[in-house]
């Protein structure tokens, strides 16, 4: 069984929902409650877990590299435990029509 996701992974991944950013653009977003490195660190750790990706980078003034925007990974791609935690994720946020138990899925 995969170890359960931190509050701050929950929280971008309700963010991503809404649309892709960048770190500071996701931070803001979330209300600034966590620290900006542990934002950065995360979204990296979301990549490398397939839960998010990069689909492109942008250039921002005052930053000599590109920046990366941050984007929830396509269906399929992301969720490779079988958790559910993206379409949960989309149900919360309205995106989605709620399930009815006792279906079959």
């Amino acid at each position: 069984m995969a170890r359960p996701l931190s509050a701050l992974r929950v929280a971008l991944l309700a963010e991503l929902v809404d649309g892709p950013g960048t770190t500071q653009e996701l931070w803001r977003r979330m209300g600034c409650e966590w620290p900006v490195l542990q934002v950065r660190i995360a979204l990296r750790n979301m990549v490398s877990a397939g839960e998010a990706c990069v689909p492109r980078e942008v250039r921002v003034q005052g930053v000599r590299r590109p920046v990366p925007v941050y984007a929830r990974a396509r269906e399929g791609a992301g969720v490779r435990d079988g958790s559910g935690m993206a379409d949960l994720i989309a149900v919360w946020a309205g995106l989605a029509p709620v399930p009815q138990w006792g279906a079959a899925m």
